[in-house]
């Protein structure tokens, strides 16, 4: 069956057409989930989004246009779910205490570090969800501004602009809250 008539298929919401597109495009699928996650998430995680991928295709199944589109369709999504799932992972997980030397345990008490965690997690939050992306990208996944500009089409200059701005709203409000690092 030919991708025209899997969308087709799929509109007309045939069970069938769900099955033959996880068969076609489930490897597919998850080599972008893959790239993008990387050693970030656990094999679970990956099929757990991967499932999401599907369900979402079957739930927008009415959406879907033109021959040729459906692949396209299936990277964008699995690319979204992706980056949602490193974003949620990232505010959501406690930084190690081990990650401090010993030099600075003694000078804070958990506490403040705490606050200050909390502090520099609301001032990345200020920041609109194209900045986040790419701040985070750039300085908590370690990923190079090329990198960052062929995975999300955004020119190389753009992201060094928009970094540059970001670690300038990023000060302000650290100043702003009188928190120093």
């Amino acid at each position: 069956m030919n991708e025209k008539e899997l969308i087709m298929q799929l509109k007309n919401a045939e069970p069938a057409a769900l099955e033959q597109a996880i068969r076609e495009y489930s490897g597919y699928t998850m080599a972008v989930l893959s790239k993008i996650l990387g050693n970030h998430a656990a094999p679970q995680d990956k099929e757990e989004l991967l499932t999401d991928v599907f369900v979402a295709l079957w739930k927008s199944r009415s959406m879907l246009r033109e021959e040729g589109a459906l692949k396209f369709w299936l990277a964008v999504v699995a690319r979204n779910a992706a980056f949602g799932f490193l974003r949620k992972m990232r505010f959501t997980e406690p930084l190690e205490e081990n990650r401090l030397t010993d030099e600075e345990a003694d000078l804070f008490s958990v506490t403040e570090r705490r606050e200050r965690i909390q502090t520099v997690r609301q001032a990345v939050e200020i920041l609109s969800e194209e900045d986040r992306d790419i701040f985070l990208r750039h300085y908590f996944w370690k990923q190079t501004v090329v990198r960052i500009a062929d995975e999300t089409g955004i020119k190389e200059s753009t992201i060094k602009s928009k970094l540059s701005r970001g670690r300038k709203k990023l000060k302000a409000f650290l100043i702003r809250e009188d928190c120093t690092l």
